[in-house]
């Protein structure tokens, strides 16, 4: 298993239109031609690729603008010995990892005859141009909280407290006002 021919992928391929399928194109008004005429044609143009295909048939990967490599990575790890079970079974320990690097985060292992896939990524195809977002903006500190003051517009009016009067101060309590003549 840790040859590269002997790993096939059986997904749709991608077309140019970014779908797994050709979509039924609208008929010309006043052109007649036969059913199904303008979907060979885009067929035609845009043809699907086999669905079992051997991994070493896929496009390579451009790591430079010199520099193409082949889109899958076939390796052998762990302990690679066969030993022999009771019952004359053969069996190893090794597991064979493929990664794709056309798709980062798409593993395939191979473990004493089982299959198992994972895909850990983001969703995005290696691009030899790397996109980099502009980063948000830094956060602000919180502003100074302003001092906590009377309501300006209460909808009660508020009460009012009157100060007790001192003695020696005017129309202070038992002393009698002055009467106008």
């Amino acid at each position: 298993m840790q040859d590269p021919k002997m790993w096939v992928h059986h997904t749709n391929n991608i077309l140019r239109n970014c779908k797994t399928a050709h979509v039924e194109p609208e008929p010309e008004e006043g052109v007649e031609e036969e059913e199904g005429a303008a979907l060979k044609r885009l067929e035609a143009s845009d043809p699907y690729e086999p669905r079992l295909k051997s991994i070493v048939s896929d496009v390579k990967v451009s790591v430079s603008r010199n520099q193409k490599i082949a889109p899958w990575v076939v390796k052998q790890m762990g302990d690679c010995t066969e030993y022999k079970k009771s019952g004359g079974k053969t069996v190893s320990n090794g597991v064979v990892v493929v990664r794709s690097l056309q798709w980062p985060g798409s593993f395939n292992y191979y473990y004493q005859g089982r299959y198992i896939n994972i895909y850990v990524g983001n969703g995005h195809k290696y691009e030899e141009v790397n996109y980099f977002p502009i980063h948000p903006p830094t956060v602000n500190d919180d502003p100074e909280e302003y001092e906590i003051c009377p309501e300006p517009t209460p909808l009660e009016e508020p009460v009012v407290e009157e100060a007790p009067k001192v003695e020696g101060e005017e129309g202070a309590e038992g002393e009698d006002a002055p009467e106008d003549e």
